[in-house]
């Protein structure tokens, strides 16, 4: 069992605190958990933003990576909404007990993977952790994945209707609920949400890590998109059989049993270049480090050795090593794979390939 990512409190508002989908994963009951590398149910793998740190006034565009491992045929639905903008403490929370930012409005979008947003010109004001740091800003853009229908009650061909405005002008949250068919809302599976933080700063910039390739068992092999090239669902690959380019793995009877299935190694591949000086920790405590990054992996069936792998270590440095391993299903036929790097300034960049799982 997994608790639902919102505790629904209202009919017609969510009104409680955000429960992030990775707490969910920690939350669950029963007696085992679903490893959290196999993409199973509906998941969003990640939001990337233009630009991680921020300008006062600057437009960021911001691109949701979900993909929905029910294998089911249904229809998702997804949201993107901004209305908040330096909340008390800087804490994402404040923004579901406050009403909209004046200076942004409540912006919302539906049915898209890609949102974008104006950043006030305003944005700027004291640092919170020591007012001779450099100013700064902080928002937060929330969004989810419904793989149901959003609240019809809320949502008017696209955009938040007057009762929805209504309501947030009291300080209710502009998320709308996610209901079957039948109007019942559903749980964790099938309704994901998140937030993204964009920190704004004057001069201070944060660019994306940089992904060139994919290796197999050292091998390059080809990747199905890197990025913006993303820009749907992942469909199963109408493979029946292997085919050039593409990793071809025999199936395991143990289906991606850790320690039971031989181990397939696999990297994706980071420019090194993407470990950028963190400006803000020299200015902030006089340290001068590199930015952290990991890489996390996914498959949508059978198994990996190590879901989060470190690729720069702060103070450390390049890890030789930041592959995993793929551990192969029971069962022959296409395989899905995804991985995600982060830095630890909220920079993001993913790709996608697919496989072939053979008899």
């Amino acid at each position: 069992m997994k608790l639902p990512t919102f505790t629904q409190a209202t009919p017609r508002l969510v009104m409680s605190s955000l429960v992030m989908s990775a707490t969910v994963l920690l939350t669950a009951c029963g007696p085992e958990l679903d490893p959290i590398s196999r993409v199973e149910t509906l998941r969003i793998i990640g939001v990337r933003k233009s630009a991680p740190y921020a300008r006062p006034g600057e437009r960021v565009d911001l691109q949701m990576l979900y993909e929905d491992g029910s294998g089911e045929e249904r229809d998702v639905e997804t949201f993107f909404a901004f209305w908040c903008v330096n909340p008390p403490g800087d804490l994402f929370s404040q923004c579901l007990s406050e009403p909209p930012n004046e200076e942004v409005g409540a912006q919302f979008v539906n049915n898209s993977s890609a949102f974008s947003i104006d950043l006030p010109e305003d944005a700027l004001r004291d640092s919170l952790i020591d007012p001779s740091l450099p100013r700064q800003g902080t928002a937060f853009v929330f969004y989810g994945v419904c793989a149901g229908r959003l609240d019809g009650d809320l949502v008017t061909n696209g955009m938040l209707n007057e009762d929805a405005l209504t309501g947030a002008a009291a300080g209710a949250v502009l998320i709308p609920r996610c209901l079957d068919e039948n109007g019942n809302e559903l749980g964790a599976d099938d309704f994901v949400v998140g937030y993204s933080t964009i920190l704004i700063y004057e001069d201070l910039r944060n660019e994306n890590p940089i992904i060139t390739g994919f290796e197999v068992n050292g091998e390059a092999v080809a990747v199905d998109c890197i990025d913006e090239e993303c820009d749907a669902p992942y469909a199963v690959p109408p493979l029946d059989g292997c085919e050039e380019g593409l990793p071809c793995i025999d199936v395991c009877e143990e289906d991606g049993e850790l320690g039971l299935c031989p181990e397939v190694e696999m990297t994706v591949l980071v420019d090194e270049s993407s470990a950028e000086d963190d400006s803000f920790a020299e200015l902030a405590y006089g340290s001068r480090l590199k930015e952290s990054l990991w890489v996390s992996y996914f498959v949508d069936r059978g198994g990996v050795s190590a879901p989060l792998r470190l690729v720069n270590d702060a103070t450390e440095g390049w890890q030789s090593d930041y592959g995993s391993a793929i551990l192969a299903p029971k069962d022959p036929g296409p395989l899905r794979i995804w991985a995600a790097v982060r830095d630890n300034r909220g920079g993001m960049s993913w790709t996608r390939l697919a496989a072939y799982v053979r008899d």
